[in-house]
């Protein structure tokens, strides 16, 4: 009876669309028009099977003839690699379309801040499908980043937890997930500041930095400092005027913002709860076995400095970058010991991890090989060896290509743990 009532309220959506009928005894499930790589096949695979899906595959890779669907509407609210069920687009599909960028990774909040080394949304989803959570379940991200885990966690009902030792991160995983609360108040402050920004751009002075000191709602001036941080960014790297782009990312933003809110609107959804916390995934502010599932992807090495790269971003923020480099996994460090505290660190991070996490939940770690001029250090299998040793139980890994077809960069690998 609630299948149906589901099924009844889903139709009356106002979306250009047709939802699959449950009595269809065989149906075609279309595969991602975008996919490219074996990895996101596999991932698609394994996300139908998790909803109980048993099917046949084409030649051509490309459509899922259904041998047995046991429930087609949980399949069109939730997942992520089919974008069709008898051509009728999923709820994914819709979501993608409200994108304000030109990449398709790129939909609602997650392009807030040029973030190197983010999680691809579509994958995160999928992976969030096949460690089996529902509406109200626990995922925490102990290295939250810029927020994708949490981003796709709400859009799916789900109660998030991220942590992160980067002010930079918390700030942007915040303004990701928060904004729809406060849309009004950003654009009464909008209005006002796009004035007085072209005025001073005309007269050739500095606005002010955020239009926001009268604001007593922090949310609100996290936001405007999201896109000053963008403009920073723009500046930095791409040699922008910082006014005109301030100006573009605070309408571009809230234009997005508002995208996020109709969709909870028009698609009857119920946004899960996000707690972003700044804090260490080597000591966790979490009581053990108090989250179900644990979707991550830690810091690769000495690969990426994350100061040097966002250090425009910690200063505009009044961060000294050498006072916080000692706090963050991967950085600390000269060069004849930054391996060794890499593995001390994040030996006590899976650990943590470990323990936070409920008896027979999920953790996927994503993780990548690295090359330390002739030496390649493999943090995948260095990574199954710690989070075996912590207790995690090793199910299985999908290899992925970093970077693009072109890249050449290497490969990262998707693990999968029981505890």
């Amino acid at each position: 009876m609630a299948s149906v009532v589901r099924f009844v309220l889903l139709r009356n959506l106002q979306v250009n669309t047709q939802l699959p009928r449950p009595s269809t005894p065989s149906q075609a499930l279309q595969l991602d028009p975008h996919v490219q790589f074996i990895y996101e096949l596999a991932l698609a695979r394994l996300e139908l099977r998790r909803f109980g899906v048993e099917f046949d595959i084409n030649p051509t890779l490309n459509i899922f003839r259904t041998v047995r669907l046991p429930d087609p509407i949980q399949l069109f609210e939730r997942t992520a690699y089919i974008t069709a069920i008898d051509q009728a687009p999923t709820r994914y599909a819709l979501l993608r379309k409200y994108n304000r960028t030109r990449s398709i990774n790129q939909y609602l909040t997650h392009w807030f801040y040029p973030y190197k080394g983010k999680f691809h949304p579509q994958m995160a989803r999928a992976l969030l499908n096949i460690m089996q959570l529902n509406p109200g379940n626990t995922v925490l991200d102990p290295f939250i980043g810029s927020g994708t885990t949490a981003v796709e966690a709400q859009l799916l009902g789900l109660r998030c937890i991220g942590v992160d030792i980067s002010p930079l991160c918390i700030l942007v995983s915040r303004v990701k997930t928060e904004s729809t609360r406060i849309l009004d108040q950003v654009l009464e402050y909008q209005h006002q500041y796009e004035v007085i920004a072209r005025t001073a751009a005309k007269s050739k002075a500095q606005p002010p930095s955020s239009c926001l000191e009268e604001s007593d709602d922090e949310r609100v001036r996290n936001f405007f400092k999201v896109a000053e941080l963008i403009a920073h960014s723009d500046q930095t790297r791409r040699s922008h005027p910082f006014i005109a782009s301030f100006v573009g990312n605070l309408i571009r933003m809230s234009t997005s913002v508002q995208d996020m809110r109709d969709v909870y609107r028009q698609l009857n959804l119920t946004p899960g709860s996000v707690d972003i916390q700044h804090g260490d995934a080597r000591c966790l502010p979490l009581d053990d076995s108090s989250v179900d599932a644990i979707l991550t992807s830690p810091p690769y090495a000495v690969t990426l400095d994350y100061i040097k790269n966002d250090v425009h971003a910690f200063q505009a923020l009044g961060y000294n970058p050498i006072v916080i480099r000692d706090n963050f996994i991967g950085v600390r460090g000269n060069k004849k010991n930054q391996i060794d505290l890499y593995m001390e660190d994040i030996r006590q991070a899976y650990r943590e991890m470990y323990r936070v996490l409920r008896p027979g939940c999920w953790c996927v770690i994503i993780i990548g090989n690295r090359r330390f001029g002739p030496e390649l250090l493999d943090l995948p299998a260095v990574t199954i060896d710690l989070c075996s040793n912590a207790g995690f139980e090793f199910v299985r890994a999908v290899e992925k290509p970093i970077g693009g077809r072109r890249s050449g960069r290497g490969t990262e690998s998707i693990l999968m743990f029981i505890k």
